[in-house]
């Protein structure tokens, strides 16, 4: 049967002529049939809805039920959402705003309910009362008594709505089986209401695809809002799918605003964030396994002919509302492009491009030195850890691609140029104990394997932690305790700097995650990440911590309990492991990178300059000296 006779049907039955619209149904099957009596004309209407239904054409009954007015089928983006949701059975949505990711979703397993009301449980989830009743439930109720083919003769008599503990469900069936909106606040450790749901085996009689099963389906909205508890707890939800039997179904959407968020992390592509793919990637399965559906703004029908063609939906006066913030803005990748921000704006300090643009090794020319850092955390959540890095200097450096880059003069591009980097090459989770004595044996034994001396060990000394390290200095050896909490130091950053770290940073926490910042970014490439590294949690840490300006023109990094509300009480451990190796390079390293390499000690032998001719030739490359490459030799776990 056609759309437009479909349609056609839709509007005999607005029009209040149900044995019409009925009628309109036997033409179109070919059948010569005239239906007489309103109960025949329900029965035949109903019919169709359920032919419609078995057949996956859940867009035609859509039109059936409402036409093109309170809901609209027809938007690719809405297309799109039915396929995915049909197709899978846990499914990540991210979406512009306006673009229907999250209302199709919830009029689609209102769809599969009406089918199949008494064996079937819908949980509507959202992280507060007002989101979820005013954007989803209260529409879905609406949807539900304007549907001009009800689900009964007497829907008042036989169908339970109740809006202030927002279910909607038959009369006489199983309390479970209902449409039924339930809470995931943020600040929970667990969601709660989402935990240990599982289709039951209360079917009667048994159905021929589903047995004596009944149906669960879940929608999370606003995710980047939910507690990631709620994702845990959904847990025991997945372990129940059975992909042949295809009675559960878990969707989860959201603008995605951050790569910090634990929604955005489960979708992560195996290949990770990366700019370029924001018109590339739109269908995906992501490294933990969910599949992905991103509905791009930009690609919306109304923002492609800059003119409403359906209404109610993303226009293309709000999407050049999003662009007002600049086309890097957060503003614009998340609510615009349905994309996590990965350029650099005004809030955060490392731009999430670079954690994966900056994934690599370097090719090392001379001796390297193995360092470590170390993170004690004595008391309270954070995780104490160790980081092991290297630094020499490299005439290049193979990215995560495996594409080999050759490091150039700045000042002659043409012409090619050794250069000091540092790189972080794993982190460790250390056992967690208040001993001075068992923290100092446990990173003296671990730093001991790998050919680390004390003085190549940079320790966090701030608060508590100075104990700590002034045992490991009077009982290990000169190892540099770096504290957090005093003011930044009158070193530079890069060599170009005509201001010092103190004139530049409020504090030494600042300076630390920015000298991390400079010495990460592209141009300068004096830092990266070996591609060995989990990308979680180093890159959320690293790429969701935000500074601000202050007074006398230096800027101030945020607070870290600021830090932990915004993400659900982890602190960044990690990162901080990250700056303490660029720290040690800093103070120990002897050098100074920049748009000219400064050697804190020119008469001291230092690296040439690497040939333009032969800088890619093995011999070159190790030199004269029989060099090998170094390779950390990790301990055990």
């Amino acid at each position: 049967m056609t759309i437009e006779a479909i349609q056609l049907i839709h509007e005999a039955m607005a029009d209040g002529d149900m044995i019409e619209a009925a009628n309109l149904t036997m033409q179109a099957d070919g059948s010569d049939v005239t239906v007489t009596t309103k109960e025949e004309a329900f029965l035949t209407l109903k019919s169709l809805e359920k032919n419609l239904g078995e057949a996956g054409k859940y867009s035609e009954v859509a039109v059936l039920l409402w036409g093109n007015e309170m809901f609209d089928s027809r938007p690719q983006c809405v297309r799109d959402v039915f396929r995915k949701v049909r197709e899978n059975s846990k499914l990540i949505i991210f979406g512009a705003s306006s673009t229907s990711k999250t209302f199709s979703c919830g009029v689609l397993f209102y769809l599969f309910w009406r089918m199949d009301s008494y064996w079937t449980a819908v949980k509507l989830a959202a992280p507060s009362e007002t989101h979820l009743y005013g954007n989803l439930f209260s529409h879905l109720v609406a949807l539900h008594k304007a549907s001009v083919l009800p689900m009964t003769l007497d829907d008042i008599k036989n169908v339970d709505i109740n809006e202030t503990e927002m279910f909607i469900s038959m009369h006489d069936a199983l309390p479970e089986m209902r449409i039924q909106g339930v809470l995931c606040k943020q600040n929970q450790v667990s969601a709660g209401a989402l935990r240990g749901h599982k289709p039951k085996p209360y079917r009667k009689p048994s159905h021929p695809k589903y047995g004596n099963s009944t149906r669960l389906y879940i929608l999370i909205d606003e995710c980047t809002q939910v507690s990631p508890g709620a994702f845990e707890d959904i847990k025991t939800t997945e372990a129940s799918i059975d992909p042949e039997l295809d009675n559960v179904k878990i969707v989860m959407a959201c603008n995605p605003e951050g790569i910090t968020y634990r929604i955005v992390q489960m979708a992560e592509p195996d290949e990770g964030w990366d700019p370029e793919q924001v018109d590339t990637l739109y269908e995906w399965t992501s490294r933990e396994g969910y599949p992905v559906l991103r509905l791009d703004g930009k690609l919306f029908e109304n923002v492609v002919a800059r003119k409403t063609i359906y209404p109610r939906m993303l226009t293309y006066e709000a999407f050049l509302g999003f662009l007002k913030g600049g086309e890097h803005s957060a503003n614009y990748w998340a609510k615009g492009r349905g994309f996590p921000p990965l350029k650099d704006n005004a809030w955060t300090i490392i731009p999430p491009a670079w954690m994966q643009s900056q994934r690599g090794e370097p090719i090392y020319v001379s001796n390297v030195t193995n360092i470590a850092a170390v993170d004690t955390a004595l008391s309270g959540s954070d995780k104490a850890l160790l980081g092991i890095g290297r630094f020499g200097e490299a005439a290049g450096w193979q990215s995560f691609t495996g594409e080999t880059v050759w490091f150039k003069d700045r000042t002659n591009p043409s012409e090619r140029r050794s250069q000091h980097v540092a790189v972080l090459d794993q982190i460790f989770e250390l056992p967690k104990t208040s001993s001075t004595v068992e923290v100092i044996q446990e990173v003296m034994g671990r730093c001991v394997k790998m050919g680390i001396p004390p003085e190549n060990v940079a320790m966090d000394s701030t608060g508590n932690a100075a104990g700590v390290w002034s045992h490991a200095k009077a009982y290990w050896g000169n190892v540099l305790g770096v504290e957090f909490g005093v003011k930044a130091s009158d070193m530079r950053v890069l060599s170009e700097d005509l201001q010092t770290c103190y004139e530049t940073y409020d504090g030494k926490v600042t300076e630390l995650w920015f000298a991390m910042k400079r010495w990460l970014d592209p141009v300068v490439c004096a830092f990266l990440i070996n591609t060995m590294v989990p990308t979680r949690p180093l890159a959320s840490e690293m790429t969701g911590r935000r500074y601000r300006n202050v007074k006398g023109g230096r800027v101030r990094v945020e607070p870290k309990h600021e830090f932990r509300v915004r993400n659900h009480g982890e602190s960044p451990d990690h990162a901080d492991i990250a700056s303490l190796i660029v720290e040690w390079c800093r103070q120990r390293g002897g050098v100074i990178p920049g748009m000219k390499e400064i050697r804190e000690n020119e008469s001291q032998p230092g690296a040439e300059k690497v040939s333009p001719k032969n800088a890619d030739e093995e011999s070159t490359l190790y030199g004269d000296q029989q060099w090998e490459a170094n390779h950390l030799q990790m301990p055990d776990a």
